[in-house]
């Protein structure tokens, strides 16, 4: 009876190895709590609660990474030689993955009731847990969806996320969000299977594989360095967000509502400003880098600064306005939270609301990719791996 229960409860545990660390971690955790429970006789009150709230958290990431492992465990997406087993065998949606399902089973809800039961004196064990492996779940099927062409219902799910978020200090409200939001990544999931072996991820692998791809490996499918950069084919291919104005949109406004979402339960107070305005910031930063990166990535000036100044030539239409967008974006993260702020909103919803704008310049502003790099006045020179190929011949 007992082999029989545990062989059920194995079709969805993680590896024995990293249910034994998790073990050991609770142990560890609980041995200090008594340790000082019996010693310094602080019970379950003041400093006897705060070691258990780090047990709590200690089993909320646990509950993330085991949602998440639900997903990228069972999802052919994440499993390349699965994926690939599974397109030569007669499978068909309307049949179990013979894996293991990828939908939350009876088995899911036994080992949620079991942990719960292990936080004894807990303060949020009731919803932390669930809550926990539910966001996990959720956020990873939600990047299975969008590999898989089900953008839709990607968004609502990432937004999903963000209200969750947003409604965390009412753990009950916050829970029933995720909960509310599990029909609708059970029907997603039904319908990405249907669309197996799922063409758009064929196009999201041609575009990570040819990002950067060496001359070796290139070469008897191309037609060589630097003829193989000069086709547009190889940059047309690729994830259909990242030339879409719209998609671009919702990814832009989707990073500014969790932005919100997250810096919301640290604002407030006005000694947490600092902290927002700097991570807010970052990003901005990190965004207007990462456009900068992309499209000089191949691309060079056509001549130096000093040719420059030499030839007369201080600006260049034709390569110039690729610091356009970034120029402009720099101009919306200072002078556009200036503005909001005027109008008396708090801090975090200013943040997200700007954060939003500049990523949808980064994103969508113009010239596009493909435009920039079939007509633009630049250089046309070899990435790194390139490079080195280069050396070699």
């Amino acid at each position: 009876m007992i082999r029989a229960a545990a062989g059920w409860m194995r079709l969805t545990l993680p590896p024995t190895g990293i249910l034994v660390g998790c073990l050991l971690l609770y142990g560890f955790i609980e041995a200090i709590f008594f340790y000082f429970w019996v010693v310094w006789g602080l019970g379950v009150t003041e400093g006897g609660q705060q070691i258990l709230d780090v047990r709590d958290g200690a089993a909320a990431a646990c509950g993330v990474a085991y949602g998440a492992y639900r997903v990228m465990a069972f999802h052919p997406v994440f499993r390349p030689v699965y994926r690939g087993w599974l397109q030569f065998t007669p499978w068909t949606s309307e049949k179990p993955l013979p894996a293991g399902p990828i939908h939350l089973v009876l088995q899911d809800v036994v080992l949620i009731a079991v942990v719960i039961l292990m936080l004894h004196h807990s303060r949020h064990a009731v919803w932390i847990v669930p809550s926990a492996m539910l966001a996990g779940y959720l956020a990873a099927l939600s990047v299975a969806f969008l590999v898989t062409g089900l953008e839709g219902t990607c968004y609502a799910l990432a937004f999903g996320l963000g209200l969750a978020i947003r409604l965390a200090p009412d753990p009950y409200a916050a829970l029933g969000v995720l909960v509310l939001l599990y029909p609708l990544a059970y029907r997603g999931l039904r319908s990405s299977l249907a669309r197996f072996p799922w063409p758009e991820f064929l196009a999201w692998g041609t575009f990570w594989s040819s990002f950067n791809k060496p001359i070796a490996t290139r070469r008897p499918q191309g037609l060589g360095w630097p003829f193989d950069r000069l086709q547009p084919k190889p940059l047309d291919a690729g994830p259909s967000f990242v030339r879409s104005p719209v998609r671009a949109l919702l990814l832009s406004l989707l990073i500014g509502w969790h932005l919100h979402a997250a810096m919301c339960h640290v604002s407030d107070s006005p000694g947490d400003e600092p902290f927002v305005v700097m991570f807010y910031f970052y990003l901005c930063v990190a965004a207007i880098a990462v456009r900068l990166y992309v499209y000089l990535w191949y691309h060079r000036p056509p001549i130096s600064i000093l040719g420059r100044i030499l030839a007369l030539r201080w600006i260049i239409p034709g390569f110039d306005q690729v610091l356009g967008v970034p120029m402009l974006a720099v101009i919306a993260m200072v002078g556009v939270p200036w503005l909001i702020a005027m109008t008396g909103l708090p801090i975090s919803i200013v943040m997200g609301m700007s954060l939003s704008l500049v990523l949808f310049i980064c994103l969508a502003g113009p010239p596009s990719l493909q435009h920039w790099h079939l007509t633009g006045s630049h250089r046309i020179v070899p990435g790194p791996s390139n490079q080195r190929e280069l050396e070699r011949l």
